[in-house]
């Protein structure tokens, strides 16, 4: 291995161990009352369907998306698109497998790979995708209910 291909694992070690930390930091933030203490292996998992997300599935850690604050593991097969929408609160993940597109109104898209973080501000119009080649898996959490707004393209004259 050269020494710039150790340079560039370097810098991806350490941009993944921020994104970590971040993500580490709001979530130790107590986010649900009282929640007791538990550990849930993989094969434990209670994978549903993310209904306004046609083949997405969504695994709750805590919390309640319907209610409340939480945190979901999700993944999303190659190709899905959430399409353009707001969600009235902040979310925030990391990328944990495959590579999301990001586009936030006003911006370029962004491609996040595994060990990326997004921060994406309630109510901030966002396009996001799974980018085709590989299924995406995410960790998510909102500090506030999950709701999916699609903003639908201004009426042709």
């Amino acid at each position: 291995m050269g020494w710039r291909s150790r340079g560039t694992t370097f810098v991806l070690c350490l941009i993944s161990l921020a994104a970590g930390m971040a993500l580490t930091r709001a979530l130790l933030r107590k986010t649900t009352p009282d929640e007791p203490a538990k550990a849930v292996a993989t094969g434990e998992l209670n994978w549903v369907d993310v209904l306004e997300v046609k083949g997405a599935l969504r695994a709750v850690l805590w919390g309640d998306p319907g209610k409340g604050a939480y945190g979901a593991w999700n993944k999303w097969p190659s190709g899905t698109d959430a399409g353009t929408h707001t969600q009235s609160a902040d979310s925030k993940a990391v990328i944990m497998a495959g590579t999301i597109v990001l586009s936030l109104e006003g911006g370029p898209a962004k491609e996040l790979s595994a060990g990326s973080y997004l921060n994406v501000l309630a109510n901030q119009v966002r396009s996001l995708r799974c980018k085709e080649g590989s299924d995406c898996i995410f960790l998510a959490a909102q500090p506030d209910k999950f709701d999916f707004k699609l903003v639908l393209p201004p009426a042709k004259k």
